[in-house]
């Protein structure tokens, strides 16, 4: 893949490793300025460690994040300009590496929602507060002041969800595939799980769907993991 083909935003931190004079690896970040298809990537440093000296011939990666992924590639100095400010200009990579981290792009939310679990043997638990941080087409990221036991099975997750003026109250099925990351901002749910939606009716379907459209355009993505 070429680093073009990325539609890497002008502007997005990125992170620099260069080997320093003590012969270490050193990680900072950098902006991405612009590119020169071909030919140039321009980077802007945000800060520099003391053990890094920046010459014409220095090796050095890159690596960053999409929505979707993250990439990495390498490559060396071209160039070191102070004015206006302190940026490199690399050699174009000949290529660039690219994980897929999900199937489908996740978006911010933070919104209240109430849970049923269901075992393998039929029995629902009593209802579980919590909340959804984060949701895409496929799942969500939810934080819950309850633990869900290895015996889960299946989720009823009911979650109110707004975009433009429209609002839509849902019950989405559900399977736990993982443990998540929790949230300092709900301090009393101390379990957080990743949702696979197993089970959406067509009319809640097209509005997740929209949803997470409309809130992509906006900007509301979550980085991958």
């Amino acid at each position: 893949m070429r680093l073009h083909q990325l539609d890497i935003p002008i502007g997005q931190e990125l992170k620099l490793n260069i080997i320093g004079l003590d012969y270490k690896n050193h990680t900072f970040s950098v902006e991405l300025v612009g590119y020169h298809k071909g030919k140039s990537v321009v980077l802007a440093l945000l800060s520099k460690p003391g053990q890094v000296l920046l010459h014409k011939g220095l090796k050095a990666s890159v690596m960053g994040e999409l929505p979707d992924g993250s990439f990495s590639f390498e490559s060396e100095v071209e160039a070191v300009e102070g004015e206006p400010y302190l940026h490199i200009h690399l050699e174009y990579p000949v290529s660039v590496e690219y994980k897929k981290a999900r199937e489908y792009i996740r978006i911010k939310v933070d919104t209240p929602v109430e849970v049923n679990a269901q075992t393998g043997l039929g029995m629902t638990t009593s209802t579980i507060s919590g909340y959804m941080l984060d949701v895409s087409y496929g799942g969500a990221r939810l934080v819950l002041e309850k633990e869900l036991t290895a015996m889960v099975t299946k989720l009823e997750v009911g979650v109110m969800l707004s975009t433009e003026g429209l609002e839509r109250d849902m019950t989405l099925i559900g399977e736990v595939r993982n443990k998540a990351a929790l949230s300092e901002d709900h301090p009393d749910c101390g379990f957080a799980y990743g949702v696979e939606f197993t089970e959406v009716k067509p009319d809640d379907d097209v509005f997740l769907r929209c949803f997470c459209l409309q809130q992509q355009m906006q900007g509301r993505i979550v980085s991958c993991d």
